[in-house]
């Protein structure tokens, strides 16, 4: 039976192809490439995704996601960050949790400009979740401290 084009945009690549997304992604009103920290919208509660994975683990995914919690929060916007929880769970030796299990809460995806965040595996699969579901996705533009 042949699939409409709504139906194959939602065949997400198993790893992190933007290009992809931004050519074949349905429909385009939910993702925002280049978007400004004050173009996000301050209601409900955002889903801070960053890098968890790599030769820093869990502290250095932490570390990044301090730099962009108090930018999002002076920008009006309250978010969650996966990369907090992981560390947190780590220094109390508590089992991990899947990383997109705050998502369900989360009124939007954030993707922060760092290093790491367009090869992820963790971001790419937080983006794919939220596309999936409707929510919105704001990729910004501009690096910590540049808001």
């Amino acid at each position: 039976m042949p699939r409409d084009l709504f139906e194959v945009g939602r065949d997400f690549p198993d790893r992190p192809d933007w290009t992809w997304l931004q050519w074949f992604w349905v429909p385009p009103m939910l993702l925002h490439f280049d978007a400004r920290l004050q173009n996000v919208p301050a209601d409900g509660l955002a889903y801070l995704a960053t890098p968890l994975s790599g030769s820093g683990g869990a502290a250095l995914a932490a570390d990044q996601a301090m730099e962009w919690l108090p930018q999002l929060g002076r920008a009006g916007v309250y978010a969650i960050s996966p990369a907090m929880l992981a560390l947190a769970l780590a220094e109390a030796e508590r089992p991990k949790r899947d990383p997109l299990d705050g998502l369900a809460f989360c009124d939007r995806v954030v993707v922060p400009l760092m290093a790491g965040s367009d090869t992820s595996v963790e971001v790419w699969l937080s983006v794919c979740a939220a596309l999936s579901v409707n929510k919105p996705v704001y990729v910004l533009a501009q690096q910590a401290g540049a808001a």
